[in-house]
């Protein structure tokens, strides 16, 4: 089975005027059967896709997921796809394109998952619907470089965070970063640092040869946190 073009404007039309669900009757719920819809999505690039997969317990001609703003049903990203066969449950394969810039803010937001039927050529019937919670975020990048001096180690971190109005990666400034090392069984703080104007800092900790060392960028409310690659000195 393949949608019409009317059909699938069909689909784009009902999510831009009524918004996503906030709530599904139980026959409806239990029409999804589950989903590997991420909790996290981290937002790095312009452009992105989330490809996510759906297996409805009930025969559904096509799948729909957009991820929105709850309560205001504020959706910014969205994919459809279709090809089940009728008389049997199906796995949908739905590729959910997100474009940075139309993200209306970051944080807590919603997956809202719908299966849908065809009736005649151009309306559409919900037979299965889903919710799930997912936390949106800018990524993150943290660069190590380390340079020894004697019994001192010269740390040097990078900090750049995805910027999604000017679409590229920016300087991530006045940021606490932990300084870390392996002592064996564990990581371990060495000393922390703060990131200046240009999301960068240099600090002289004293440590041993032969140590593990690393970096970490906890979480924000807007950009999610990062772990540098491991370095031995």
């Amino acid at each position: 089975m393949r949608l019409s073009k009317t059909v699938t404007l069909a689909l784009a039309a009902l999510v831009a005027v009524a918004g996503p669900a906030t709530t599904a009757s139980a026959a409806v719920e239990d029409g999804v059967r589950d989903t590997d819809a991420p909790a996290v999505v981290r937002i790095g690039a312009p452009a992105q896709v989330v490809p996510i997969t759906v297996v409805s317990d009930v025969p559904a001609e096509a799948y729909e997921a957009l991820v929105a703003t709850p309560g205001d049903g504020e959706g910014f990203g969205y994919g459809v796809v279709e090809g089940g066969e009728p008389g049997r449950p199906n796995v949908f394969k739905v590729p959910v394109g997100i474009l940075a810039e139309d993200i209306p803010s970051w944080g807590a937001k919603t997956w809202y998952i719908r299966g849908y039927d065809v009736v005649g050529d151009t309306e559409v019937e919900v037979v299965a619907e889903t919710t799930r919670p997912v936390d949106v975020r800018a990524n993150s990048l943290l660069g190590l470089s380390l340079k020894r001096y004697g019994d001192k180690v010269g740390v040097t971190a990078s900090a750049r965070a995805f910027h999604n109005v000017q679409g590229r990666y920016v300087a991530y400034s006045n940021r606490d970063v932990s300084v870390q090392a392996w002592t064996g069984t564990a990581w371990k703080q060495v000393v922390g640092l703060t990131t200046d104007v240009r999301g960068n800092q240099t600090t002289f900790p004293v440590v041993p040869r032969g140590t593990a060392m690393r970096l970490v960028l906890r979480d924000a409310p807007t950009v999610w946190g990062a772990v540098s690659a491991t370095q031995t000195i």
